[in-house]
This record gives structure tokens, sequence and C-alpha cells, in this order.
């Protein structure tokens, strides 16, 4: 990260950020503090499970203090922790075990509320503006409403669409549409979701080339974040990703 920094390579920082996020939000799963707290022996490894969570969400605060600050300074208020987090830097975190024992845990809100399944489906849909009308239209009102909704080609322009090859894809937990994904378009690695799960097997994906609208505003859906929106296209429900007769390179724009 220390590297990214000095590269300016902010979408890459956020991006190993959110690993970690992952990680700890697996650790959480696969210990399951909330059985361990119900017998004696249990309850011993639960003291280890908890503490290194709380480190591990020290460790997060500290890390996207740049990007979310007033988030990042919750966090740290709540974990109990005196020092302002603009004086502990990327030093406090070099080394684990940082979170002084003892410390006294803060109740606050939720910083970051679950977006349940339905919701993410439909934050996705409307991000993606994917989908038929509920009712047929006559030719004459698509044409009307086609031309309400012109743009010049100078606006078409700020839409940066790129190439990009599929390397990794797999299921989102807890979700039946949303496919994350990690896609190179030359320059750099994306983290993507599609609600494409219903259409796709993640195995399908790998290798392919798809079109990415690249300069998307990031948006996260179930807690995780995506960093573009493939392009597809959908007839009588059924989805069909947008791609090319021949293979092109990474990163080429499309125009």
């Amino acid at each position: 990260m220390r590297t990214l920094y000095d590269d300016l390579a902010y979408n890459k920082i956020l991006t190993e950020i959110w690993e970690l996020v992952d990680a700890t939000n697996q650790y959480i799963v696969k210990t399951a503090p909330w059985t361990l707290a119900k017998t004696n022996e249990g309850k011993e490894r639960l003291k280890t499970v908890m503490y290194n969570s709380a480190e591990s969400l020290r460790t997060i605060a500290i890390l996207i203090y740049p990007f979310m600050p007033q988030s990042a300074e919750s966090m740290i208020r709540q974990l109990g922790i005196d020092t302002p987090i603009e004086e502990q830097g990327m030093e406090s975190i070099a080394k684990w075990g940082g979170l002084k024992s003892g410390s006294r845990i803060q109740s606050g809100s939720q910083l970051f509320p679950r977006i349940e399944d339905k919701e993410a489906a439909k934050i996705l849909q409307d991000v993606q503006s994917s989908g038929e009308s509920e009712k047929p239209q006559t030719a004459s009102a698509k044409k009307e409403e086609i031309s309400t909704e012109q743009v010049t080609i100078d606006e078409f322009m700020k839409i940066d669409l790129r190439t990009g090859k599929i390397l990794e894809a797999e299921k989102v937990k807890k979700s039946k549409k949303l496919i994350k994904l990690k896609v190179d378009i030359g320059s750099e690695t994306r983290q993507v979701l599609a609600g494409i799960a219903e259409a796709y097997e993640p195995d399908q994906l790998i290798g392919r080339t798809i079109v990415l609208v690249a300069n998307l505003k990031p948006a996260k859906l179930m807690g995780i974040e995506s960093q573009g929106m493939i392009l597809a296209g959908s007839a009588d429900g059924k989805i069909i990703l947008a791609g090319f007769d021949n293979d092109l390179p990474q990163g080429v724009r499309v125009r």
C-alpha cells in the first residue's frame, strides 16, 4: 500500500483495503463467536477471536481514514482508543497487537448497515438502468421516449467504456443474483459486482472479454464495493453479456 500511495493508485489502495475487510468478515463468520460464547471452553477461544476482530477493525479504520474520515474516527472511538486517528498513522499498524488490553468498547450507531439481497438487487438494477418496462409500449411511444433522452456526442464521450478480461468470478454469499468479478482492464484490475448469477455460472465467465463502464462512481452492494459496471442486454428475462466477434486486448476504448 505504501508503494501504491507513491503511485497515487487510490483505486488499487481501496481494493487492497476491501480485501482485508472481506478477510475479517470471513474470519468472524468461520470462528462464529456467537457459538463460542455458549460453552466454557468456547469462551476461552472467544477472547482471542474478539481481540483479533477488534484489532483488525482498528487497522481498517486507519487505512480508510484518508477516504472515509468520519467513519474511521467513529470506529476508533467505538474501539475505545483515545489517541486521535491522525496521530496514529501507518506505523501503528506495522505490527499486529496495537490495541491495548483492557480497552473499553464504546457503544455507538451502526456505521455500515447491511444491505439485504432484495435491496442490493434493486440498487444494482437502478445503477445499470436495466430491465424492461412493465407495460408494453407502442412504436410511437418508444420513439418519443428515446427522443426525450437524447444526448450529445460530447456527453456520450464522457462515458469511458473499456474492454476487460475476467480473471476471477465467485457468487456473493446470501445473494441469488450477484457475482463478484475481478476484471483486468489493462492498466489495473477492478472488482465489479454484476447481477448475472441467474444467467451465468462463475466458471463460465473466467477468461471472457467484456465491456466495462470504467469511470462509473464506485458503489457498495451488500458491503462489497463495485468499481464499474459490465454491459449486458436483457430479453424475456434472459441476460446476455455484451461482447465481440474477435478477441481484443484489455483496456481498449470502446466507441
